[in-house]
């Protein structure tokens, strides 16, 4: 039986957000695959295919991914987290080929221009959900956490990148308040010595020594 991914799009066609899950999963195994394949002939046909396919999963699973299904849906809140973070995973790897290859770094604007954004979009559904300590509140995040860490670190990569080449202050202030949100929200789900803070590290050491460099407020992390 052909996955929905190769099918395309039906009108009417009603997918649970579990459902939703496993085509997230097998469009994100496919993007993996591609990611680690980066010499091979046809790295950019597959690469705008797969970009494709995301933009179309997007439009069949909308329903699951608005708002109040963020806010209300456990599995609809790690479905939008990975959507997005595999999201960003393409954008990085065509960014990477770019840098590989010594191609011209205006070839970069449209791939990192659709990474930062997603980035803001898991920092915005984080937002909807991360426990206020001055109200109760369903804990949906924690409740998520072993589905949430890696797109959490996926957007701070993604951040991370867009503070060290993007524009001006304005945009490097906007860069930071998510990248706080999203540090918050790590630390809501594992212990600083976790193998996610880990990984992440170096990202937190760079932004304070980005930010001694420019004057900005430091952050906590």
């Amino acid at each position: 039986m052909p996955s929905v991914l190769d099918v395309g799009t039906k009108p009417g066609l009603e997918i649970s957000s579990y459902a939703g899950c496993v085509l997230m999963v097998e469009l994100a195994l496919r993007c993996f695959d591609h990611g680690q394949q980066r010499d091979r002939t046809g790295f950019w046909d597959d690469y705008y295919a797969l970009v494709k396919k995301t933009d179309d999963l997007f439009v069949l699973l909308k329903r699951h991914l608005n708002a109040t299904s963020i806010r209300e849906d456990p599995v609809a809140f790690s479905l939008y987290m990975n959507l997005r973070a595999t999201e960003i995973f393409s954008h990085e790897s065509a960014i990477t080929k770019i840098e590989e290859q010594g191609l011209p770094s205006s070839m970069i604007t449209e791939s990192q221009r659709r990474s930062i954004a997603a980035a803001f979009q898991i920092c915005s559904a984080v937002g909807l959900n991360l426990p206020s300590p001055r109200k109760e509140s369903s804990d949906i995040i924690m409740l998520q956490a072993i589905f949430i860490a890696w797109p959490l670190t996926m957007a701070l990569k993604a951040l991370h990148r867009e503070l060290v080449n993007g524009g001006g202050k304005a945009t490097a202030c906007g860069v930071v308040a998510s990248t706080r949100l999203l540090f918050a929200a790590l630390d809501h789900i594992e212990e600083s010595e976790g193998y996610w803070h880990q990984s992440v590290t170096h990202l937190g050491a760079k932004l304070q020594e980005w930010e001694e460099k420019n004057g900005l407020e430091s952050v906590a992390l």
